[in-house]
Parts: C-alpha cells; sequence; structure tokens
C-alpha cells in the first residue's frame, strides 16, 4: 500500500468551485481534482462539498467544534480515528453519519485510495442551535445530552430526499445566480431537519435509556456481517445466534442504532451497492441480481423509490 500524503502539503487551485490539489510539480497529473465548495451560511450552519477524483491515498486532521457535524457520503470512503475507534463511512454504498461534540477536538481522517469521492459535511454549532431556540424546547433534551457527549456518532443510510439534497447542494447551477445563497440556506436547513428528526426518532425508539451513542457491540458485529456477505440469506434467528443475543433485542437494538428493521437496513445497503455498481457501469439487469432482484422491473421500482430517479438514469451516457 502506498503511504498517505497528507493533505495539508498538497498544493491546490481553487478557480470558482473547480479544486485541483498537487503533489509535485504542477505540471504533473492532480491527485485530486474536482468541484469544492465550502461556506458559512447565513444561519451559521457550515457547509463543505466535493465530488472529486482522488488518485492516492490521503491523509489529514479535521476539525470539529461544539455541536454536531453531519457526513453524508454518497461516493467513495472516509476512515476516521475517534479516539480509541476507527470509524469507516461509506465504501459499501451511501451512507450518513452524525458525529456529535462537547468540545473543539481534532481527529485523523483517511481517505484510503484511489477513486471518486462525492460527500457533504454540514457542521451545526452550538451556537446555532441556540439560535433556533431549539435548546429551550423540552423535546430537545435527549438530542441535546447527545450533543453533550464526546464523538459520540448516530449512521444510517441516506433515504431518498436526503441523497436529492446532497445532489442539488452539489449542483446549484438550475438556479438564478442571485437566488443560490438563499437555495443553499433552504436545502442545508432541510438537512439539518431530517438529521435531527431522524436522531429524535432513534433516541425514542431506545426508550428512556442513556441516548445513543453509536451502535452496540451485537449490532456492530451484526453489520460487519451484512456488509460482508456472511450473513447473507441467514433468518433473524441465525444472526441473533450469530451475536450472542435473541430476535426480539437484536430487532429492538437495530432500530434504536439504524433507525430500521434489519431487512429493511439490508434492502437499502444492497441498493446502495447496485447504485455504485451502475455508476460504475453496471448494466440495470447486473446490478438488479447483484441487490437480490429478480425482475429489473421491481429492481427499477425499488431504486427509484430509494433514491428518486431510475436505474438507467444513474448509469453513464
Amino acid at each position: 500500500m502506498n503511504a498517505a500524503l497528507d493533505v495539508e502539503a498538497l498544493r491546490a487551485q481553487l478557480q470558482g468551485r473547480e479544486l485541483k490539489m498537487w503533489s509535485g510539480a504542477q505540471a504533473d497529473a492532480p491527485v485530486v481534482q474536482g468541484m469544492w465548495l465550502q461556506e458559512r451560511l447565513a444561519s451559521g450552519l457550515d457547509l463543505h462539498a466535493s465530488w472529486v477524483a482522488i488518485r492516492r491515498r490521503l491523509q489529514g486532521q479535521a476539525q470539529i467544534e461544539p455541536g454536531l457535524k453531519l457526513i453524508v457520503m454518497l461516493q467513495g470512503r472516509v476512515e476516521m480515528q475517534l479516539g480509541r475507534e476507527r470509524v469507516s463511512v461509506g465504501g459499501q454504498g451511501p451512507e450518513c453519519l452524525l458525529l456529535a461534540a462537547r468540545e473543539a477536538d481534532s481527529f485523523l481522517r483517511t481517505l484510503p485510495g484511489a477513486g471518486q469521492q462525492k460527500q457533504l459535511v454540514l457542521s451545526m454549532p452550538s451556537a446555532w442551535f441556540s439560535a433556533q431556540g431549539l435548546d429551550a424546547q423540552p423535546g430537545f433534551a435527549r438530542s441535546a445530552a447527545f450533543c453533550q457527549q464526546q464523538l459520540a456518532y448516530q449512521r444510517w443510510v441516506p433515504d431518498a430526499r436526503q441523497t436529492a439534497l446532497v445532489d442539488q447542494l452539489l449542483d446549484l447551477r438550475a438556479t438564478p445566480e442571485h437566488l443560490q445563497a438563499l437555495h443553499s440556506e433552504c436545502l442545508a436547513s432541510e438537512l439539518a431537519l431530517s438529521a435531527l428528526t431522524r436522531l429524535h426518532q432513534a433516541q425514542a425508539e431506545a426508550g428512556a435509556g442513556a441516548p445513543a451513542s453509536g451502535s452496540t457491540r451485537g449490532v456492530q458485529c451484526l453489520l460487519e456481517l451484512l456488509h460482508s456477505g456472511a450473513a447473507e440469506g441467514w433468518s433473524l434467528a441465525q444472526m441473533a445466534r450469530a451475536v450472542g443475543t435473541n430476535p426480539t433485542t437484536l430487532q429492538r437494538q437495530f432500530r434504536a442504532a439504524q433507525g430500521c428493521s434489519v431487512f429493511d437496513y439490508l434492502r437499502r445497503y444492497k441498493l446502495g451497492q447496485a447504485r455504485q455498481a451502475l455508476l460504475h457501469g453496471a448494466t440495470v439487469t447486473q446490478a438488479a441480481l447483484d441487490a437480490g432482484y429478480g425482475s429489473p422491473a421491481n429492481f427499477a421500482t425499488a431504486f427509484k423509490r430509494q433514491f428518486g430517479q431510475t436505474p438507467r438514469a444513474l448509469r453513464p451516457s
């Protein structure tokens, strides 16, 4: 494996939203090239988005301020060292991760290899919650407690609307230029709302216990089995035995951590893998079979329900 390049040591050129980064002479091919956006919105939200081609393994320090950071990874993968825990986002399909910080902190962030990366990071600082009046709402108490944990996280598969919001934020060309800032504000606020709603629902389902701080050990083990394909074709009872619990407890813990049932998660996960395959040139029939659909028509229906577009519309022309 090639040694990771330090992002801070790269030379960058930004023209409008077009970013190029080099590790050597500027005549060499850029190691990073594509769309890049970073802005502080009028409401106090911080928005960072990129859709880039990466040619080398990259590494660098990332900062988090007190509050929440939402990471939406639609293509590619990022690895983060959160304290003693190494957390990966994306890689096997689209994924969201909501990260909490009680105080300012930094963590090591690694982009593990060459490929396309399409991601959006939305930071919701503590001051933003106060400005919106959320911290004065009694119903916000559990979410506020989650915010007070250091590097706690929730993860889930983005739904069709969240995916569409990221796509729109990455490409505002259809919006008149003088309205683009307002459009960004509206889209980012809706994305923040969807993440906070997801957090509230997960905590409500978890009951009156301690606020969720990521997957339990059993749920994390099951996620590894599902992602590796080792649990392909298993019943819920088989999955529960494999992680040392019973089906009822596993389903409850999984729903609390992921916001959906085990098999609903698996369906979304496989659709996410199919989306990645289509982006890399797979046929609709092959993507449907890989996702477990015997009928391309049924696959197309499920795909459009999940991502808001048909599989054929996604394939490279």
